[in-house]
C-alpha cells in the first residue's frame, strides 16, 4: 500500500507509543476501501528497543530540526495522518575503551493480544535482548542451511567468487523454492496437494496412498506410481514438487515488484511448502537446482511440458 499509494495511505495512518516499555504501534486508523462500510484494520506494525536508558521516542520525523539545531524536543505518543517513524533521543558519556550497545526490533502483522504479550514480556522478561539474538543467530543457521542444501558453499583462493556464488544460490532458490526434505515426502502434504489437483483421482489412488507411511521418500512414490494403472495418477504424482521458500518473481531493488516468502500459516503456525513465479523464471531456476536433486528432474520436466501449450 506504501508503495502504490503512498500520500493516500498516510491519511489513514496512526502512529502510537506505549510508554512504560517503549512499543510504537503503526497501524490504519480503518482499511482503505471505497465502498460505504465499516473496514476496520486489525494488524499492525510494532518497533521496540532495548539498551538505552529511559530514552526519548519520536514517531514521526517532525522534531528532527529541533534536534540539528540543538532545541527541546518532546515525546511522541500519539501521531495521525504522518508518515511513521522510531527514533530514540538519548545522552550518553561514553568512557574511552567502553562500547554502548542498543538494539531496534521490528516485526510486522501482529495483532492485538501479541503487542500485549510483546509489552509484558519487555516489562518482565530480562533476557529479551539475548533471546533476540539467540533468535537471529538460529535464523541465520536456518538460512544457511536452506541454501547449503543447494550446494551454496564452496571455498576456493578467491573469497569474492564464492560469496557471489553463496549469493547467486541464495537469490536462486528464493524464485525457484527449496525441496523441504531432500527426497523425503510428508504425506499430509502430498494428499492435499493430489486432493486440490484431482479429488478423482485423490479418490481412486487410496489404495496406493495407504502403502505409503506418513513420510516416505520419492523412490517410494515413483514405485507406487508406476504400478498403479492410472495415467492421470502417474502424472500428478510425478509433478509433485515439495518445494518451499519461494516466491513469485521479482527483484527486492525494483519498488514495483511485490512478494512473499510463505513459511508458516497464519491461522495455525504450520509449515507452508510452495512456490509461485512466473513459468519461463521458476524453470531457469530449476535448471540450477536439478543439480543438487537431480532425482527431480522427471517432476521438473513433466511440470514444464504440462503447463506448455502448442
Amino acid at each position: 500500500m506504501q508503495t502504490t499509494t503512498s500520500n493516500l495511505a498516510d491519511a489513514y495512518k496512526r502512529s502510537e507509543l506505549i510508554p512504560q516499555t517503549g512499543i510504537a504501534i503503526y497501524a490504519l486508523s480503518a482499511i482503505i476501501v471505497d465502498k460505504a462500510e465499516p473496514a476496520e484494520a486489525l494488524k499492525a506494525n510494532v518497533v521496540w528497543s532495548a539498551g538505552l536508558d529511559k530514552p526519548l521516542y519520536l514517531l514521526s520525523s517532525n522534531q528532527l530540526q529541533h534536534f540539528r539545531n540543538n532545541q527541546s524536543i518532546q515525546q511522541e505518543e500519539d501521531v495521525k495522518g504522518e508518515k511513521g517513524a522510531y527514533i530514540l533521543v538519548s545522552t550518553l558519556k561514553i568512557a574511552a575503551g567502553v562500547e554502548k550497545k542498543w538494539m531496534i526490533v521490528a516485526n510486522v502483522n501482529q495483532n492485538q493480544a501479541a503487542v500485549i504479550a510483546l509489552s509484558e514480556q519487555i516489562k518482565n522478561d530480562k533476557e529479551l535482548s539475548s533471546k533476540v539474538l539467540a533468535d537471529v543467530a538460529a535464523g541465520t543457521l536456518h538460512l544457511q542451511e536452506l541454501t547449503g542444501a543447494a550446494d551454496s558453499f564452496q571455498y576456493t583462493a578467491d573469497h569474492l567468487k564464492d560469496t557471489r556464488h553463496y549469493s547467486n544460490v541464495l537469490f536462486n532458490i528464493m524464485r525457484g523454492g527449496i525441496f523441504d526434505k531432500n527426497y523425503q515426502i510428508e504425506k499430509w502434504d502430498f494428499n492435499n496437494y493430489l486432493k486440490k489437483a484431482s479429488k478423482k483421482v485423490f479418490e481412486e489412488a487410496q489404495t496406493g496412498l495407504t502403502q505409503l507411511n506418513e513420510i516416505f521418500s520419492l523412490f517410494d512414490l515413483k514405485k507406487i506410481a508406476g504400478q498403479f494403472n492410472n495415467p492421470d495418477f502417474l502424472r500428478l504424482a510425478t509433478e509433485y514438487l515439495p518445494l518451499k521458500f519461494s516466491r513469485r518473481h521479482g527483484d527486492p531493488s525494483r519498488p514495483w515488484n511485490q512478494f512473499s516468502i510463505n513459511t508458516r500459516s497464519e491461522i495455525d503456525g504450520s509449515k507452508i511448502l510452495d512456490y509461485q513465479g512466473n513459468w519461463r523464471d521458476i524453470f531457469q531456476n530449476w535448471e540450477a537446482l536439478a543439480h543438487s536433486y537431480p532425482e527431480f528432474i522427471d517432476g521438473m520436466i513433466s511440470k514444464f511440458l504440462n503447463a506448455s501449450t502448442f
